[in-house]
């Protein structure tokens, strides 16, 4: 066992690759929810919880 605890400080650095990361994530899910209703070669298109349930399980 250590001595004591320390917690893990954020850097600048890690705040900047955090604050990327979800900004990706956001514009994946955004143009998923967007382009996808407009690529649909299907007669019925799908839904919006169906169409968000698919960018949210694809995005993992």
């Amino acid at each position: 066992m250590s001595a004591g605890y320390k917690p893990v400080s954020w850097t600048l650095s890690m705040a900047a690759c955090d604050a990327v990361l979800l900004a990706a994530i956001a514009l994946y899910l955004l143009a998923f929810l967007w382009i996808g209703p407009r690529w649909q070669s299907v007669t019925l298109p799908p839904d919006g919880p169906t169409l968000a349930m698919q960018a949210y399980g694809s995005c993992c």
